[in-house]
């Protein structure tokens, strides 16, 4: 027994001097290796230029965000001087137009030198016509004594003009009467408040034209009385009871229905006219506000923040399908993330969207228009569905970018050249269907953290599973431990049967909760897990 025990020691010493030589001939090469890389050949060394990529990385990203704003400032340097080119050339055409008016002033100038040669030759003419004048006086003097004879001749028709004139005063006095009954109708028409104005609305009528303004009055003139009351009724209790409306009776013996705002008592339509004319003046001026607010900071400072969320989104995305690259199922399932606009996606979103993906500044004045117009009404669909909320409510609900897209997986399965969406549908075991969900969490967690990682690059990064991988086959449950070790997560999991203890595993501290019926309370009993065997530590 001895011998053998020597023998065998002697195996071993030789097996032991064998490794160490490998070993040294693997630290050798490790050592040619980073020293030819320039990298440290210790872990802590290894880890912190690990780190030191992470942070790189995020530089970059930061770095192409600089380089996309710098491109928009060019953008909008570029269109500056094209505005500037612009505004030389009308200055250009100003001048001309200046040079044109002197000109034309110079033309008027001569123009009246011309008149007042004129006026002058125009005043000998008159000096021959006032002779010409005197020639045909003396002939008036002539035809005098003709126009004697024909006086005794106008006599007699003058008394047969008198006969004529008394009968045509008769015939006054009568239109005279029918005239001030006439007068007296349109004065009861103008003492009803409210009543000529609302028949001539929209009417071009004469307001001296009696007969037209009675037709008129005619349309609007309600002659049942019930369905007077019962209008009045309706006002004073609908949405209008706030003006106060009244019905009175004028000393005519006719209905008036008055209301009352900020400037008084006033006929219906004349309340009408001014609630009108108010209303118009609010709306032109909410639309003046709303595209200043619009063009202020839905196109600056909002429309760059949702252009920069998207980019920051669409890389995120981009970063969790890099860590899901190459990671497969126990059946050889892949695995990746896909984020696109909705199906159900409202045009105005669709155009937002394809808009939203290009720089401000390199935008066309026409295609700003068309954005402004887009988000506007977002905004507005936004107020109609939910017209109780306030208008900070209303941008908060219009312009969240996250409900424009939806997130699904795709998965592919070995030897297949397609991809198919994940559903209930999807031909998957429900152990495999838990995977492939588990796959997309994990690099959302992963992608989510190294985001963080330049505010906090030494913070945990902590994933918590209460009853973990319930379910799933338990050869896929080292694939699983083995992607939380990939995407350097910290982890801590509660399991009736799972420690951990994979060889996908390097390192994991198992707490095993015993519980005694004679006893209060639990003991925790520590286990360690080297990545090659587990010890047992104790309470």
């Amino acid at each position: 027994a001895r011998d053998a025990a020597a023998a065998a020691a002697t195996e071993a010493e030789r097996k032991a001097k064998a490794r160490r030589e490998q070993t040294a001939t693997a630290r050798r090469e490790l050592t040619r290796l980073t020293v030819e890389a320039g990298l440290p050949d210790d872990r802590p060394g290894l880890t912190s230029r690990v780190e030191r990529l992470r942070e790189l990385a995020t530089a970059v990203r930061t770095a192409l965000s600089m380089l996309v704003e710098l491109e928009a400032a060019q953008a909008r340097r570029r269109s500056q001087h094209e505005e500037a080119a612009r505004l030389g050339e009308a200055t250009d055409q100003a001048v001309s137009a200046a040079r044109d008016a002197a000109g034309a002033a110079e033309r008027s100038a001569a123009a009246y030198d011309a008149r007042r040669e004129a006026l002058s030759a125009t005043q000998q003419e008159l000096a021959r016509a006032l002779a010409e004048a005197a020639d045909e006086q003396r002939d008036a003097r002539i035809a005098s004594g003709a126009a004697i004879e024909s006086r005794v001749e106008a006599g007699k028709a003058l008394a047969h003009a008198e006969d004529a004139l008394g009968r045509a005063e008769h015939a006054q006095a009568d239109a005279d009467h029918r005239r001030r009954g006439a007068q007296e109708s349109g004065a009861s028409l103008h003492r009803a408040p409210g009543l000529l104005a609302a028949a001539l609305a929209g009417q071009d009528v004469d307001p001296e034209d009696w007969q037209a303004l009675r037709a008129a009055v005619a349309g609007v003139v309600v002659t049942d009385g019930n369905a007077l009351l019962a209008a009045h009724r309706d006002l004073s209790s609908g949405p209008a009871a706030h003006l106060q409306v009244r019905l009175e009776t004028t000393a005519d013996g006719l209905y008036v229905v008055t209301g009352r705002d900020d400037e008084g008592q006033a006929p219906l339509a004349a309340l009408a006219g001014r609630i009108t004319a108010r209303v118009e003046h609010d709306r032109t001026l909410l639309t003046a506000q709303q595209r200043e607010v619009c063009e202020k900071h839905l196109l600056g400072e909002l429309g760059e923040v949702l252009r920069k969320r998207r980019l920051e989104a669409g890389l995120l995305v981009a970063h969790m399908n890099a860590l899901l690259d190459g990671v497969r199922t126990s059946q050889g399932i892949r695995a990746r993330l896909d984020w696109k606009l909705r199906e159900d996606a409202a045009e105005e979103v669709r155009g937002t969207v394809g808009l939203l993906e290009r720089p401000l500044g390199s935008l066309l004045p026409v295609q700003r228009e068309q954005l402004l117009e887009l988000l506007s009404s977002l905004i507005e669909s936004a107020r109609r569905e939910d017209p109780d909320a306030g208008y900070s409510e209303h941008l908060r609900t219009a312009l969240d970018y996250r409900t424009w897209n939806a997130f699904s997986v795709l998965i592919r399965r070995p030897g297949a050249d397609n991809e198919e969406r994940l559903s209930r549908r999807t031909a998957l075991s429900q152990g495999e269907q838990k995977v492939v969900c588990y796959l997309p969490l994990f690099a959302a967690a992963a992608a989510h953290f190294t985001s963080l990682a330049v505010a906090a690059p030494l913070a945990p990064r902590f994933v918590l599973l209460d009853d973990a991988f319930p379910k799933i086959d338990v050869r896929t449950h080292p694939v699983l431990f083995g992607l939380l070790v990939d995407l350097e997560l910290d982890w801590v999991v509660t399991s009736e049967r799972l420690w951990g203890d994979y060889p996908t595993v390097p390192a994991v501290a198992v707490y095993e909760v015993l519980r005694s019926s004679q006893e209060r309370g639990v003991l925790p009993y520590k286990h360690l897990w080297d990545g090659r065997a587990l010890r047992a530590v104790g309470a």
